[in-house]
């Protein structure tokens, strides 16, 4: 199950990557977005900045430039992914959020009082 959640994982990051290019108008090919991807994370490994704000779009640019795309077509791709990833996470926990406070309260009420 593990590995089937981690392939499904990596297959939507590339789509994530490809349409990001896309919102942009600029077309990679199924190779470039892997490439993008797989370069991205090894360097997201080590996270130099919060959020990894300029790294990921160095990589990003870095990763696509063998494949003929130039930088000034490229940086806008990055910033568009990396903003819909983030949008994304921030809106599954502001829908979670409910249900978090909930699971709090109804902890909170059934813990012992102190004394």
């Amino acid at each position: 199950m593990a590995y089937a959640l981690s392939l499904l994982s990596w297959a939507a990051q590339v789509a994530t990557y490809w349409t990001g290019a896309l919102a942009v108008h600029m077309h990679l090919s199924l190779a470039a977005a892997v490439s993008a991807v797989v370069l991205v994370n090894l360097a997201g490994v080590l996270r130099a900045t919060p959020g990894n704000v300029g790294v990921f779009q160095a990589m990003y640019v870095l990763a696509l430039e063998p494949f003929g795309i130039p930088a000034t077509s490229a940086l806008p791709a990055a910033i568009t992914v990396q903003l819909a990833q983030l949008l994304s996470s921030l809106l599954a926990g502001a829908a979670a959020l409910p249900v978090l406070a909930r699971d709090r309260e109804a902890a909170n009420a059934g813990a012992s009082p102190r004394a």
